[in-house]
């Protein structure tokens, strides 16, 4: 999986739950989630995998 796939998988998970919920359950700042969304920040290798992990486990 791609960091754009990743992102589209993040934005469509963010109609159903709130960003602040997802960055708690994971433990990634709500400020880097912010800035994955919008394409201003790639995720570090463990980053991706956390919230990969939440994403398609869930």
């Amino acid at each position: 999986m791609t960091q754009e796939e990743l992102r589209n998988l993040y934005k469509e998970r963010l109609k159903r739950e709130k960003q602040t919920y997802i960055s708690e359950m994971i433990n990634i700042s709500p400020s880097i989630l912010s800035k994955f969304k919008t394409g201003k920040f790639d995720l570090y290798p463990n980053l991706f995998e956390r919230l990969k992990d939440y994403l398609t486990n869930s």
